[in-house]
C-alpha cells in the first residue's frame, strides 16, 4: 500500500489567558508515521510563548498534543482584559500545513475600573514596597571558559546574578544585559588580564574582581627519530545521540605494531564504526622499535530526547457481545516508551504490555488506553458493541405476509432502501412543509462524522455538516420540495477508518406535539443499518395488532437481519436473519400498546453492504391508524 499523509489539526482552546497552558492536537489521518512542526506567532510581539516551536513525531492514527504557555514579555501595570490574536502554524514533512487562530487574553495587574484614589495610594504603597524590598545586585558565579587559555583563543565569561539590570566587564566592555549570562572575547587576549565584573541595578551595584592567566602557545614538537608517524588521526562525530554511529580513520607510516583503545591490535591503516552508549574516549597508539606515538579523541554520548509512547497495539475480544449472556471480555496492550499506562473504565493503572479479562459490560462501551512519558500522551481506543439477544418468531406468523384483518392487503407505507457500510440511515415520511432539525453526538475511535438531511428530487443532500461531535444541520422543507415527494432520508456517515457510536435526535415541527425522536446509531467499517420509523395510533380499545415488515433487496451480503422494536423497549420484539426477500412480524399486544405509539424498523448488515432495494410496512387500519408524528415527523395515514 503506497503511503499517504493527511492530518487534522486545532487549538485547545482557542481563547487562552496568560500563564494558562493550552494545546495544539494534531491527528495524523495517513498510514504512516509523520513529524510535524509546530510555530507559535503572535503580530505584536507582546507575547513570549514557551516553547516558541515544538516538534513532534506521531504514529499513523494517533493524537498527540504539543503544549504551551504565553506570557507576556512586558506587565501592563494598569489595564482591563486586552486580546492578542496569534497563530499557531502546524507543518508537517510531508508538506502538508494548517495555520490555527486563537486569541491571549492578558490583564494588567490594576484593573481599570478602580477607582484613582484607591490605585494612587495602591502605587505609592507598592513603589514604596519594591524600595524596600529590592535589594542590590548579588553575584553568586563567575566563570572564565577556558580557565587558562592560550594567547589569541577565544575566551567566554559566563555569570550568575541576581537583581542585577546591566553587567560591565571594567574597563573591557559596558551596557551587557545581565539576563544575557556570558559574554565572548573571539580573539581572547594576548597576555595575562584583569578585569572587574560590575552588577548594576538603580539601587546600587556589586563588583567582583576576575585574573585570567593567559599561556604563550607552545611550539609543535618535533617527532622524535624513527618514532612512528600519524600520518592521519579522525573521529567524527564527537558529539552524538545515544543510538548514532562515530566514524574512526586512520594511517600511520613507520611502525611495527598499531593498537585502538577500547577494541585492541589493529592495522596500520584503517576505518570502522562504533556505536557507543556512554561518552567514550577513542587512543590510537603506535610503537616502533620502543617509540610510542598516541592520540586520542572523546565523543560524548548524550541521551536522546523523550518521544511519545508507542502502541504497538490494543485490541478488546469479542468485539460484539450479547446481553443478558454474561461472559467475560478481554483486552490486550501492548505500550512502548511510556511511563504510565491506564485503561478505563474497569482497569486503571496497568503495565506496559498485558491480557485482563473483565465481565462483559451491559451496554455499548469504549475502552481508552492512555500512555504518557516527558514526550506527551498518546490515547487508543476499543470498542465492544452489545447486543440484544434475537427473540423466537411469534407463533402467530405465517408464510403468507396476508394481515387477517384485511383481504387484500395494501402496505401502508413502501420505499426505497439503500444499505452501504459506515453509515446508519432514517428514513421518515413528510407531509407538510417546515424546518426539520437533526443533531447527534457520539464517541469512539473515529473522530469526524457527516450528517446529511436527503430528500426526493434532488442528488446530492439537501442539507449536509462535517466536523467532530457534537454535529447538528437542518433544513426548511418547502411545499416545492414535498411536490418532488414525501420520503425523506436523515444519514450518519463516516468516511473515515474508525468506529463511532451515538445517540440521534430528530425533530420536524410543523404540527406537531410530539418530543424528539431520540435513537442509538453506530457506524464504521464493515457496518451499515438502515432505520425506518413509523408512529402508530390505535383507534379500539383493548384489541392487539399486527405490525409487519418485508424487505427486498439486490447485493451483498446476501443475508441482511430485520428486527422490529420501539423506543421504549430498545431490544428487538422480533428478529429474522435471511436472504431477500426477509419478512417479520410482531403481535402487538394491549400492554404494549398502551406504552407508546412509535416504532422502529431496522434492517442491518453483519458485514460491509452494498445492497439496495425495497421495505414495505404493514399496519392493519382495523387496529391502527398512521397519524405521522415522529418526534413531530409526521407521516401519512393509510
Amino acid at each position: 500500500m503506497a503511503p499517504f499523509y493527511q492530518s487534522h489539526a486545532e487549538l485547545r482552546p482557542q481563547r487562552l489567558a496568560t500563564g494558562r497552558t493550552g494545546a495544539v492536537a494534531i491527528e495524523n489521518r495517513g498510514n504512516c508515521p509523520q513529524s510535524y512542526t509546530v510555530t507559535l506567532e503572535e503580530k505584536g510581539e507582546d507575547l513570549r510563548f514557551e516553547p516558541a516551536q515544538t516538534q513532534v513525531t506521531i504514529p499513523e492514527g494517533q493524537t498527540v498534543s504539543a503544549e504551551f504557555r504565553a506570557q507576556p514579555r512586558k506587565r501592563r501595570l494598569i489595564g482591563g482584559q486586552k486580546s492578542h490574536p496569534f497563530t499557531a502554524k502546524v507543518a508537517s514533512a510531508s508538506g502538508e500545513a494548517h495555520a490555527l487562530a486563537g486569541e491571549i487574553l492578558s490583564r494588567g495587574l490594576i484593573p481599570a475600573w478602580l477607582p484613582p484614589l484607591v490605585v494612587i495610594p495602591l502605587i505609592a504603597l507598592c513603589v514604596a514596597m519594591a524600595s524596600l524590598l529590592i535589594k542590590a545586585p548579588v553575584i553568586e558565579s563567575i566563570t572564565v571558559d577556558p580557565p587558562a587559555p592560550l594567547a589569541g583563543q577565544p575566551v567566554t565569561v559566563r555569570w550568575v546574578v541576581q537583581n542585577a539590570q546591566t553587567i560591565e566587564l571594567r574597563p573591557l566592555v559596558s551596557g551587557l544585559d545581565a539576563a544575557r549570562g556570558s559574554y565572548t572575547f573571539p580573539r581572547g587576549f594576548g597576555t595575562s588580564t584583569s578585569f572587574t565584573l560590575v552588577a548594576t541595578n538603580r539601587f546600587g551595584s556589586s563588583e567582583r574582581q576576575v585574573n585570567v592567566p593567559v599561556l604563550a602557545p607552545t611550539a609543535t614538537p618535533e617527532p622524535e627519530p624513527g618514532a612512528p608517524v600519524v600520518e592521519e588521526w579522525s573521529v567524527f562525530p564527537t558529539r552524538i545521540t545515544k543510538g548514532e554511529q562515530v566514524t574512526i580513520r586512520w594511517r600511520l607510516s613507520n611502525a611495527e605494531s598499531a593498537t585502538l583503545q577500547p577494541f585492541g591490535t589493529v592495522d596500520l591503516v584503517g576505518e570502522m564504526q562504533d556505536t557507543p552508549q556512554v561518552t567514550t574516549r577513542y587512543t590510537l597508539i603506535a610503537v616502533n622499535k620502543g617509540k610510542t606515538v598516541q592520540k586520542s579523541q572523546e565523543v560524548v554520548v548524550e541521551e536522546p530526547a523523550p518521544s511519545a509512547p508507542v502502541v504497538n497495539a490494543f485490541s478488546v475480544e469479542p468485539a460484539e457481545v450479547i446481553l443478558g449472556t454474561g461472559g467475560v471480555v478481554r483486552l490486550t496492550w501492548d505500550v512502548q516508551n511510556a511511563d504510565s499506562v491506564a485503561i478505563e473504565p474497569g482497569l486503571g493503572p496497568v503495565g506496559p504490555v498485558g491480557t485482563r479479562e473483565l465481565p462483559a459490560p451491559s451496554g455499548d462501551t469504549v475502552y481508552t488506553l492512555v500512555a504518557r512519558n516527558a514526550g506527551g500522551e498518546v490515547r487508543s481506543q476499543a470498542l465492544v458493541r452489545v447486543f440484544a439477544p434475537t427473540a423466537t418468531p411469534q407463533p402467530t406468523e405465517t408464510p403468507t405476509p396476508v394481515p387477517t384483518v384485511t383481504p387484500t392487503p395494501q402496505p401502508s407505507w413502501e420505499h426505497p432502501i439503500t444499505l452501504l457500510e459506515r453509515r446508519t440511515v432514517y428514513n421518515i415520511r413528510l407531509t407538510k412543509a417546515g424546518p426539520i432539525y437533526v443533531q447527534a453526538a457520539w464517541s469512539g475511535t473515529q473522530g469526524e462524522l457527516s450528517l446529511m438531511i436527503n430528500g426526493p428530487g434532488k442528488t446530492g443532500p439537501y442539507a449536509r455538516q462535517d466536523g467532530t461531535s457534537p454535529l447538528s444541520v437542518s433544513y426548511n422543507v418547502t411545499e416545492a420540495d414535498l411536490a418532488a415527494g414525501n420520503w425523506w432520508r436523515v444519514t450518519v456517515a463516516s468516511f473515515g477508518s474508525g468506529q463511532a457510536s451515538g445517540d440521534i435526535q430528530i425533530k420536524y415541527e410543523s404540527g406537531s406535539s410530539s418530543p424528539l425522536f431520540g435513537h442509538q446509531f453506530a457506524v464504521g467499517p464493515g457496518r451499515g443499518s438502515s432505520v425506518t420509523v413509523a408512529v402508530a395510533h390505535r383507534l379500539l380499545p383493548d384489541s392487539a395488532a399486527t405490525l409487519r415488515a418485508e424487505a427486498s433487496w439486490t447485493g451483498t451480503p446476501a443475508q441482511l437481519t430485520l428486527d422490529i422494536s420501539s423506543l421504549w423497549h430498545r431490544s428487538p420484539y422480533t428478529s429474522r436473519t435471511g436472504p431477500s426477500p426477509l419478512t417479520v412480524s410482531y403481535d402487538a399486544p394491549d400492554a404494549e400498546l398502551d406504552r407508546g405509539d412509535m416504532w422502529v424498523f431496522t434492517l442491518t448488515s453483519p458485514s460491509a453492504p452494498n445492497a439496495q432495494g425495497n421495505i414495505k410496512l404493514y399496519y392493519p387500519t382495523r387496529f391502527l391508524t398512521i397519524i405521522g408524528e415522529i418526534g413531530g415527523i409526521r407521516l401519512p395515514g393509510p
